[in-house]
């Protein structure tokens, strides 16, 4: 297989999530052969790390994959062929069905960001909502249209446009500006709207357990985990309305017990990468503009 030989060289002299200096490292992250960005093979230059920042909590990438080489990899992929096409309601856990189901029903004004081939735009669309999905690949735009959502490749392309509720799942981790990014995200929603933000718990304790194992800091996509802490801390003037304990997948949630034992061998070998996840080790914030 070719693979493509990426640069990995952005480096930050402070925390991406609050912008605070206080931060310090947590150790390498090991880059497993077979690695993808997008739908691309590749080969980083460099060994990424993991920072925490002492103010708020949150970790970030070192070593990380610059933006504009980031933006090329995902407008020239096909993201959608990478992952799961399931559909959201078999995918995702009922604690989280539950609280979508909350937010979003008949006439709601619904845009995905990150939507890729629109598992999450065909949920709301069946249960009445109507749908905008915004995504860099531009092959999925074809595949959305078809299905009745309206498409765009950047936020901006919104204009005057105004939601009831905005959501990114397994987006923010994404984000070069993760301030800048949830202000944008924020000015798209009406008055009182809810923007629904689905991401790794580094709280969680398999992420606490394992922090530059963990399997989830593993993508080099991954380059912000932002905090519980950092979430209540009204970015971008958002408040915390809600914080649901969940998983990335069903297909992740596994009975405790069952999963200590199978851990516990990998513990003794420091093996442990989280999964198996001890519990829940993803978070949907509910975050309300004012």
């Amino acid at each position: 297989m070719n693979r493509t030989h990426v640069r990995n060289d952005l480096c930050r002299q402070s925390c991406p999530a609050c912008g605070d200096a206080g931060v310090g490292r947590l150790g390498e992250v090991s880059t497993p052969p077979g690695t993808e960005y997008s739908s691309h093979a590749i080969t980083l230059e460099r060994t990424p790390e993991i920072w925490r920042c002492r103010a708020c909590g949150s970790w970030f990438t070192q070593n990380a994959v610059p933006q504009d080489v980031s933006r090329n990899l995902y407008a020239t992929g096909t993201s959608g062929e990478r992952w799961s096409a399931e559909a959201f309601e078999a995918a995702k856990g009922p604690e989280l069905i539950a609280e979508f189901d909350r937010h979003v029903g008949a006439g709601t004004r619904l845009l995905d960001v990150g939507c890729s081939t629109g598992q999450l735009l065909d949920y709301a669309k069946a249960r009445g909502a109507r749908t905008w999905g915004v995504d860099f690949s531009a092959a999925c735009r074809e595949i959305n249209e078809r299905k009745g959502h309206r498409f765009a490749t950047a936020l901006d392309e919104f204009g005057a446009e105004r939601f009831d509720v905005v959501s990114a799942f397994d987006v923010i981790e994404h984000s070069y500006d993760l301030a800048g990014f949830l202000a944008n995200l924020a000015r798209l929603l009406k008055p009182g709207g809810k923007l629904l933000v689905l991401t790794g718990d580094n709280g969680s304790p398999s992420a606490r357990i394992c922090t530059n194992r963990w399997w989830y800091v593993r993508y080099p996509e991954h380059i912000v985990f932002p905090s519980r802490r950092y979430l209540g801390m009204r970015p971008a003037g958002l408040g915390l309305e809600r914080l649901v304990r969940t998983y990335a997948s069903l297909g992740y949630r596994v009975p405790f017990l069952r999963a200590v034992r199978a851990t516990a061998p990998l513990w003794l070998r420091r093996a442990y990468e989280g999964l198996p996840s001890i519990g829940p080790d993803h978070m949907l914030a509910v975050l309300r503009r004012g």
